[in-house]
This record gives C-alpha cells, sequence and structure tokens, in this order.
C-alpha cells in the first residue's frame, strides 16, 4: 500500500476540499476586496490584494473603500478551476445576498481574469525556486550558509589538488565540480593558508608552495570517463584526469519497502505503461554509466504541477553532480555554450517548445547532441577540453507539439500523461521526501539492484501513438505542403518557383514569394522525400534559372537530360497542377497523363 494518501490535514481524503473555501494544487493565496458601487446597486468593484494588510492599507487611504459595505474574500487561486466553480466559491463565501447576484456575475469575467494570471505567477515563481534548489544540490552546494576560509596544508593539496597544463585549470580531485578557472583563482581561494618558510625567513601562501613542489599531480587535460582510472586517454589519446567518480556504498534502509514505493507509484501515475522501461533505463545508469543507449525520453502533460520536477529533484540528489536538472537545452543550442553538459550523466529538460516558425532550426544540432560518442566543453567562461558522451535526456513539456521530430526518428521515446494534478497535500507529502536521505538511498537501492538482463540499450524508439500524434502537431506549413506535393502533384518534376508561389498569401499581396525562409523550406523537401535535380543550377526558363526538384521516381529522373526534366514539368498546365493538388479531376485535355509520363520514363530508363 502506498504510505502517501490524497489527504489534507484537516481529514479529507481524495480529491475532496473544503467546501468553504477555494483550494487546489499549486494554488495562490488572494484577497479580493469587493463592495457595490454607490451608483448601482448591481454594479460591484472588485480589487485584487496578496494579503489582507494590502487591502486594509487600501481601505485606509481610499474614500471610496471605506464603506461599511466593503466586503473581502480569502480564496486559493487557480488558473486551470471553472469560472462558475470560483464565482459560486466566492459567494458562498461572501453570503448569496450580500451583492446583486447579477453584480457579481457581471464580474466573473475579470475575476477569472486576475485570478488565472496572479496564478502563471505563482507557479512561475515555485517552479523558479524548486530548480534552483535542485540545481545547487546538483552542483553540490547545499547550504546557504556562508562558509569560512578553509585551512590546507602544503602536503594536504599535495593529496587533494591536480595542475592541468591546458589553460592553467586547478583542480579538487575529490570534488571534480571544484575547478578553479586559473592559478590566481587557487591563490586567492586559500589565502588563508600560508606556511613560514625557514630559508627565506618569511611566510608564502600554500598555493604557491604547492605549485613549486614536485609531487605535485599534473595532467595535460580533463576528460571525462565513467567507470574510467583516474587517469585516462580522452577522446582524442591525451593523457587526462578523468573527472569521474565511483559512487560509495550505499546502506539499504530498514523501510525500503515502504519508501520506494512512493517513488515507483509517483512515476508510474505520470509514463503509465511506459513506466518499466523507463525504470530500466534508470537503473541502467546506475548500474553500467559508462554504456549509454540510443534513445531518450519525452514526456508531455496537458497540466502544470503534476511532480514532475520532483522526479528531477529525486534524480539529481541520486546521482549528485552528475545531473543537469532543469537544464536549458534551446539555450545551449542557440549559444553554443555547453559547460553545464560536462561530467553530465543525465540531463532534465523542464520546458521544452521548440515549434513555431523555426521549429527545425536546431534539428541538426538536436540530433548531433543526442547521438554524438564525443563532446568538445565549452564553458562560457575558460578553456575548452574534450570528454566522452555518457548524457541521457529525460525531456519535459506541456507542449502537443514539443520537439520537430519526423517520421525517421529512432531515439526519442515520447509518452503522454492525461492525469490531473492530485491534491496540494499529496505533492506537499512528495516534496518533503527530497530531505530524507534515507528515502533517496532507497531509491539508489532498488535501482542497483533491479534487474536489467531484458533492457537492449540499442533499441529503436517504439513508434507509439504520443509519438505519431506529436510528428503530425510537430509539421509546419511547409511539410503539409511538401507531403501532399509528393501524393498528389500530377508530374514527377516540380520548379522551386512553382512551391514558392503555392505557400504564397493570396490575402497577402505583401508576402512574396521571396519572403519564405528558404532554409526552413529545404528542411521540408528532404522530410518529404523530394530530391533536388543534380543539374538542377542548369536549368533555365523563360523566367531565368530554375531548379527543379524531384517528387517520385528519383533514381530515374537524376539520369535524365535537362530537356527532359523541363519536358516532364511543363507537360501540364500550371492551373490544372493545382486543382489536381486541392482534389480536383484533371480537364479533358489533360487525360493522358498516364500515357505519357510512362513514354517519357520508358524513354530515360532505357538510357540507365
Amino acid at each position: 500500500m502506498n504510505p502517501l494518501k490524497e489527504i489534507d490535514p484537516h481529514g479529507n481524503e481524495g480529491h475532496s476540499e473544503n467546501k468553504n473555501s477555494i483550494t487546489a494544487h499549486n494554488s495562490t493565496p488572494l484577497v479580493l476586496g469587493l463592495q457595490a458601487k454607490q451608483d448601482s446597486a448591481e454594479s460591484i468593484e472588485v480589487k485584487v490584494f496578496t494579503n489582507k494588510k494590502q487591502l486594509l492599507d487600501e481601505i485606509a487611504v481610499a474614500d471610496a473603500w471605506q464603506s461599511a459595505a466593503c466586503k473581502y474574500v480569502e480564496i486559493q487561486a487557480n488558473a486551470e478551476a471553472p469560472l462558475n466553480d470560483t464565482i459560486d466559491e466566492i459567494r458562498a463565501a461572501l453570503g448569496r445576498n450580500l451583492f446583486h447576484q447579477n453584480g457579481l456575475d457581471s464580474m466573473g469575467t475579470e475575476i477569472k481574469t486576475v485570478v488565472h494570471d496572479e496564478h502563471k505567477k505563482y507557479i512561475a515563481k515555485r517552479r523558479a525556486e524548486q530548480a534552483a534548489q535542485t540545481e545547487r544540490i546538483a552542483m553540490g552546494h547545499e547550504s546557504n550558509t556562508p562558509s569560512v576560509a578553509e585551512l590546507l596544508s602544503v602536503e594536504e593539496m599535495v593529496r587533494r589538488f591536480a595542475y592541468i597544463n591546458e589553460g592553467g585549470i586547478v583542480i579538487d580531485i575529490a570534488t571534480p565540480k571544484k575547478i578553479f578557472k586559473n592559478f590566481s583563482d587557487f591563490d586567492n581561494a586559500y589565502a588563508a593558508s600560508r606556511t613560514y618558510v625557514q630559508e627565506s625567513r618569511r611566510k608564502f601562501n600554500n598555493a604557491f608552495l604547492w605549485k613549486q613542489n614536485h609531487r605535485r599531480k599534473t595532467f595535460d587535460t580533463l576528460t571525462f570517463k565513467p567507470g574510467g582510472q583516474l587517469n585516462v586517454l580522452n577522446p582524442n589519446g591525451v593523457p587526462s584526469l578523468n573527472l569521474w567518480r565511483p559512487r560509495g556504498k550505499v546502506i539499504k534502509p530498514a523501510d525500503f519497502e515502504v519508501l520506494i514505493l512512493t517513488f515507483l507509484d509517483h512515476v508510474h501515475w505520470l509514463f503509465g505503461d511506459m513506466t518499466q522501461g523507463l525504470l530500466d533505463w534508470l537503473a541502467h545508469l546506475e548500474q553500467k554509466p559508462g554504456q549509454l543507449p540510443h534513445h531518450h525520453y519525452l514526456h508531455t502533460a496537458k497540466h502544470h504541477g503534476m511532480g514532475r520536477n520532483w522526479v528531477m529533484g529525486v534524480l539529481a540528489r541520486v546521482w549528485r553532480g552528475y545531473v543537469a536538472p532543469a537544464f536549458d537545452l534551446m539555450g545551449t543550442l542557440e549559444s553554443g555554450f555547453n559547460g553545464r553538459l560536462s561530467q553530465c550523466l543525465l540531463a532534465c529538460v523542464d520546458e521544452i517548445n521548440e515549434t513555431g516558425g523555426l521549429q527545425w532550426k536546431h534539428a541538426n544540432a538536436l540530433r548531433q547532441l543526442l547521438t554524438a560518442d564525443q563532446r568538445e566543453i565549452n564553458p562560457k567562461y575558460g578553456r575548452r577540453w574534450v570528454e566522452y558522451v555518457y548524457t541521457r535526456f529525460l525531456l519535459f513539456s506541456n507542449h502537443g507539439d514539443a520537439l520537430p521530430l519526423g517520421q525517421e526518428d529512432r531515439r526519442i521515446i515520447v509518452v503522454e500523461c492525461e492525469q490531473e494534478p492530485k491534491t496540494e497535500w499529496y505533492y506537499k507529502q512528495l516534496y518533503d521526501l527530497l530531505e530524507n536521505h534515507e528515502f533517496i538511498a532507497s531509491v539508489i537501492v532498488y535501482l542497483q539492484e533491479r534487474d536489467i538482463t531484458g533492457f537492449n540499450p540499442g533499441m529503436r524508439a517504439p513508434m507509439t501513438e504520443a509519438k505519431r500524434k506529436l510528428i503530425d502537431h510537430a509539421k509546419s506549413e511547409n511539410d503539409r505542403v511538401c507531403e501532399a506535393l509528393v501524393d498528389c502533384w500530377p508530374v514527377d518534376v516540380i520548379y522551386l518557383s512553382e512551391v514558392k508561389e503555392l505557400l504564397r498569401d493570396p490575402n497577402d499581396a505583401s508576402l512574396r514569394p521571396t519572403v519564405i525562409n528558404q532554409s526552413a523550406l529545404m528542411h521540408s523537401f528532404n522530410r518529404s522525400g523530394m530530391q533536388r535535380y543534380a543539374a538542377s543550377d542548369q536549368i533555365r526558363d523563360s523566367h531565368g534559372r530554375e531548379r527543379a526538384w524531384i517528387l517520385r521516381n528519383h533514381a530515374i529522373w537524376q539520369v535524365a537530360d535537362i530537356d527532359q526534366i523541363r519536358d516532364e514539368r511543363n507537360r501540364i498546365k500550371a492551373q490544372d497542377k493545382e486543382a489536381t493538388l486541392y482534389g480536383n479531376k484533371l480537364p479533358d485535355s489533360s487525360r493522358t497523363l498516364t500515357t505519357s509520363t510512362s513514354a517519357n520514363v520508358q524513354r530515360i530508363r532505357r538510357k540507365l
């Protein structure tokens, strides 16, 4: 039995709520001030405050709000609560006869707008706080308490630190995330550690003495190879300091069976039928971190506040120092700065929605990020180095078209969650467990002991219904037009200028074919199966140079000469082509389509 019940402090189980207040998961406390306007018994003035003190301050300075008719109600705002429920709860809290019913109903839209906006602000703030806390833990900065200068002897520095020739970096071998970008930073950090040298009759910084010590550990560069020794070769064959550190022994908690059930139940609630595959994927990371599977996960949900940030928080604590929670995927692809992926076994993307007019802009870079076996680490400040790639991606989104995937994709497993958020008390219990060390230990032990003999790291991501829907939703208008051309265009060859004309908005004369993003259009051509004619640059027409694209029978038309390509393109009138594309029958003058195409194809085949 799951020890985590959906129950609030008042003893209401399940999704039941306190009937005298508006409560919901991820709710925002607000104070609504309402009073009848003096000029109309059916009009109500509404003001929104974040707390009662703001309301009282307003009453103290505003004459219009000093009337005894002014009332207030404290609510828990939720953007997803139905408008009628919100109004009914306000009316119940205020008293049905306090205001004229029409007046309260007329303010419904305004009240709902305010509730929605305030709730969105609250959600954004809460998610940012959760992400910041998880990031601090992932980076090893768990305490906000100011620390004092650490005192180390020269001998302790010799055992603990290494000097990296490439870039003059100093690194803490015991804590590889602690990297000093240059010796000056290291010297300043340990300036309080000093030693009196008798020969010189003066004190020196221990960092200076460490640098002069012949027993100081020195490496050419850095790399990351889970399972490897301290000194390994990087992908370029250069001797390097391995930033990987194995996990220490984890003791199985006494109440392991109870604690782990909470984790398993919540993951199953989010991932449904795909849960076992995900658990194998995570267990494989724990048991074989030096082997990267070929697939990653994208989880989509209709609602915010499902507890996916909690899952990220758990995983960041399971693999401390090796998880990038709330990783800014699109920001990394845009800037090229990927320092956060250094020493990263798992990257969690909190919200991804890479769609819109430039939805395929990052497609190639994203594909390379998911498939590369080595990566040049390019921090925003500092020298670069090369690491082996062992990063798995767990992507989250609230958008059905989160990623522009094509039918050929074999890397992304797509999971869709249609569940409704649970109660606020349920999530409070979940987040309390993040600070329970025995709970985190239970998750680690479970992943260490899980049987993964049936797990195939090279498996192809299945074409689930969720993935099929995402692929369809992510298609651009260009994609849909190009697919229609391949399916319905009555000739096998089309000019680029024709496609641009088809994409032109007939209702907007200012939108000319030259405005179309040609790079995006080329990607659509390739995804739909069209091929550019090899000698395309040599084609001349009455409008100048044209570029020909082959829709079907690629092997045949690629060896055709320019006259044959031109004949195939001009075989049917433009208006008749468009009529066919839009589902109309060809006119009588074009009924020789099959015969002429066959003759043309046979003539070209004789050349092969």
